[in-house]
């Protein structure tokens, strides 16, 4: 029976992971989504590498970068972050 509730707990949380990175890939905003496509920077117009080097935690964990031209942190998506 506990293996029931556990197996059934663990593809109710698989589902929800991919739910999220679906919703958020299909608004192209977000943590969860993938992004395929290039991004550029919106302040100058440089193009991000495909192969990146993060320089925080919160690039290695949930993608974006740091444009090396003029300095602006952008997400995974090419917004801009605003710096705290």
């Amino acid at each position: 029976m506990i293996i029931i509730i556990f197996f059934s707990t663990m593809f109710l949380l698989m589902l929800v992971a991919v739910v999220l990175i679906i919703i958020s890939t299909n608004k192209r905003k977000g943590r969860w989504g993938i992004n395929t496509n290039s991004v550029v920077c919106p302040k100058c117009g440089e193009t991000f590498p495909k192969i990146r080097k993060p320089a925080n935690l919160r690039q290695a964990l949930w993608g974006g970068g740091t444009c090396k031209q003029c300095g602006c942190e952008v997400d995974k998506w090419g917004n801009e972050l605003a710096l705290k």
